[in-house]
């Protein structure tokens, strides 16, 4: 998987699309771990859970990942609403 460096032949859409959600983690680390799990979960892994997306990805580590999906925080109101207003700028009709 090489950290994201293809996600479906598309690098530089999922960077893209991961720095939208930047502000919605209070640092790096978290960030780094949505990326990799994100584009873990896109790869062409045949397992998708925590510990073969770490052990596939560069630089990141089975226990950060999973302590990132447990017990981080998450500005999850953020989120949905970041990502609802992206797919309703992208597939919504502006005359609804």
């Amino acid at each position: 998987m090489d950290n994201g460096e293809t996600f479906c032949g598309l690098s530089f859409e999922a960077k893209g699309f991961h720095a939208q959600f930047a502000d919605c983690f209070s640092r790096e680390e978290p960030r780094e771990n949505f990326y990799q799990h994100m584009t873990g979960q896109m790869s062409q892994l045949e397992r998708k859970s925590i510990e073969p997306i770490a052990l596939n990805a560069k630089g990141a580590k089975v226990r950060a990942m999973q302590y990132f999906l447990s017990d981080v925080v998450w500005e999850e109101e953020r989120i949905l609403s970041r990502y609802h207003s992206m797919v309703s700028g992208d597939l919504g009709n502006p005359e609804w």
